[in-house]
């Protein structure tokens, strides 16, 4: 399961030139800026993305600040604290992109062009349903196999109000089917009700919650919807159950990694690449975490490795590249 963009963490160049690590005492200091340029993704600039920027370090008061990027797609902020930020990046007819980031004192930094995709048309937003999976019925349940049978089909084929009432129909006959609610919470995902499949997938949990899916699927959901530390905390309190899954060890170490628990992220992502050694995500933010933790050769490893593999995301190569470069430089 790959998380939404809106979850994961993006390691900065920013990083290299703050040393690796903000002082604490530097933390609210506003000596700090940032630059850099949002396009699609042809590589044109897109003017008027609206830049909302949190501060996410210590500070009595929320510090808080928004840009608006230019008619080439640049954006300039000075005059901010150094240390650790969001930036949330949005515009009308794209999808919202989040960076995670860390802003050196005593200069700006540099971040990477930040790719915004087309937001799909509401005709197309549903795609082929992926996550379906098939629930054991009763021997005398024939009729209601049908029924979900076609359930399936109508998710597939985007027509979510028929898969929606077909799933409900099944639910009224056999309400316990776990399976069913964690397929139509992902029909409701699809709809943008992220509150009906926040129940579905909450109702999937309880259960079956043997079923490392079901978890996966409702962290992902709160990760989307900004709920980060519910994502963090609803997989670091499963995960005895599932020592020996790779895709729920690598979802534990993003919603760790995204609310800071870098003890409970690190041994989750290593466990997750022991398993599957294919993962190659897992290298890029085992880098993120060692960064965090100024390991400079542990994070040039880990890049080195990142980039030695195939399919990773094509956005994370182009900054993994960078920053090993900047790494490589401070030897």
């Amino acid at each position: 399961m790959k998380l939404s963009r809106l979850a994961g963490p993006v390691l900065g160049i920013a990083l290299v030139a703050a040393g690796l690590a903000p002082r604490a005492d530097a933390q609210t200091r506003v000596t700090a800026g940032v630059r850099g340029k949002v396009v699609d993704e042809q590589g044109k600039g897109i003017e008027g993305v609206t830049l909302d920027m949190e501060y996410k370090g210590e500070s009595r008061l929320k510090i808080a600040k928004t840009q608006v990027t230019d008619k080439k797609g640049g954006f300039v902020r000075m005059g901010v604290p150094g240390g650790p930020w969001r930036i949330v990046f949005s515009k009308a007819g794209y999808e919202t992109y989040q960076l995670d980031t860390a802003l050196s004192d005593g200069g700006f930094s540099e971040l990477p062009d930040i790719v915004m995709k087309a937001a799909k048309a509401a005709v197309t937003a549903a795609p082929v349903a992926k996550d379906e999976v098939v629930p054991v019925l009763p021997p005398e349940s024939s009729t209601m196999k049908d029924v979900y049978n076609k359930a399936v089909d109508a998710s597939r084929a985007g027509n979510l109000e028929d898969a929606e009432r077909l799933y409900k129909e099944v639910l009224e006959k056999l309400p316990n089917l776990a399976e069913v609610h964690y397929n139509l919470g992902h029909v409701y995902v699809r709809k943008n009700d992220l509150a009906s499949a926040e129940a579905e997938f909450r109702k999937a949990v309880e259960l079956q919650p043997q079923r490392p899916e079901f978890y996966i699927a409702l962290a992902a959901l709160y990760g989307s919807d900004g709920k980060t530390q519910e994502a963090a905390d609803l997989l670091i309190q499963a995960k005895g159950s599932f020592e020996e899954d790779a895709k729920f060890q690598f979802a534990l170490g993003t919603a760790a990694l995204n609310v800071g628990r870098n003890d409970e992220a690190s041994p989750a992502f290593r466990k997750a690449v022991k398993l599957d050694p294919a993962n190659a995500e897992a290298h890029y933010y085992l880098a993120s975490v060692a960064v965090g933790e100024n390991k400079v050769a542990e994070a040039i490893a880990e890049l080195e490795k990142y980039l030695s593999m195939s399919g990773q995301d094509p956005q994370n190569v182009a900054t993994a590249k960078a920053l090993l470069a900047a790494l490589q430089a401070k030897k």
